[in-house]
């Protein structure tokens, strides 16, 4: 796999980029915008400090050590040989709870996870909110995704992208978290183009005999689902409805 190159963006003044984001967070809509890395650096033979940053999409967002994994190929990568990274922030934005969840990393000194409300309040990072992250960030890559033309990757500045996706495991937890979370909130278009996209892609690029359960519409809630489908996008002929819940089966479409 081609690991992409890390952009750089110069801040004038230190987490500048952080608190245009802090202030951001109340008017995030939808899935929200791609993940913010920001690294402090410093020369190595010392003096002044550095702020840069890049955005990201495609990340392992499923727990605090694979982000702060992710910082860490950053801290100790071979190609910056003039400065040393004094500490790294990664940012990623939780839709369903309206939190952006943050994975401080210092050098030296550990690793510390939380995450921001939209009051600039800090909470604790649950399992939970982990999970919700996840989804989040999957499809936030596909949505973020080039089609080729150029168009999609020129509305973001200094961004990496990688593939969210890459192997049937990673496959399997992103379906079963979807089933999990689908119908957590108010189910808005933009979540249902997404989910049913992804679930069109992934079986037939990647694995024709697993398909994610879109539902079946026999309660008010799973019924909902019918509403937004149309305003997502999607001819409602074209979706194959079937069981949906734990203890069902998931047989694949024909």
């Amino acid at each position: 796999m081609v690991v992409p190159a890390v952009p750089e963006i110069v801040e004038d003044e230190i987490e500048s980029a952080i608190e245009c984001r802090n202030e951001a967070l109340q008017t995030i809509r939808e899935l929200g915008p791609p993940d913010l890395v920001h690294l402090i650096k410093q020369l190595k033979s010392g003096g002044r400090q550095n702020g840069v940053y890049h955005h990201v999409t495609g990340v392992d967002a499923s727990s605090s050590a694979s982000l702060a994994a992710y910082v860490n190929t950053l801290v100790y990568s071979p190609t910056d040989k003039t400065n040393k990274v004094v500490s790294g922030l990664y940012c990623c934005y939780n839709a369903f709870s309206h939190l952006d969840m943050r994975v401080e990393v210092k050098i030296p000194g550990g690793v510390e996870s939380y995450c921001i409300d939209e009051r600039g309040d800090k909470r604790v990072a649950s399992d939970g909110l982990w999970l919700e992250t996840f989804l989040c960030a999957v499809l936030r890559a596909y949505s973020y995704a080039d089609d080729g033309s150029g168009d999609s990757i020129k509305k973001i500045i200094g961004v990496r992208r990688f593939d969210p996706i890459t192997s049937t495991e990673v496959e399997h937890r992103f379906l079963d978290a979807a089933e999990r979370l689908f119908f957590k909130g108010t189910p808005k278009p933009c979540k249902t183009r997404s989910l049913l996209t992804l679930q069109q892609d992934l079986s037939s690029a990647q694995n024709p005999k697993y398909k994610f359960p879109t539902s079946s519409p026999t309660t008010s809630r799973q019924a909902s689902l019918i509403t937004y489908i149309p305003q997502a996008g999607i001819p409602l002929e074209l979706i194959s409805f079937k069981s949906f819940g734990r203890g069902t089966s998931k047989s694949p479409h024909s």
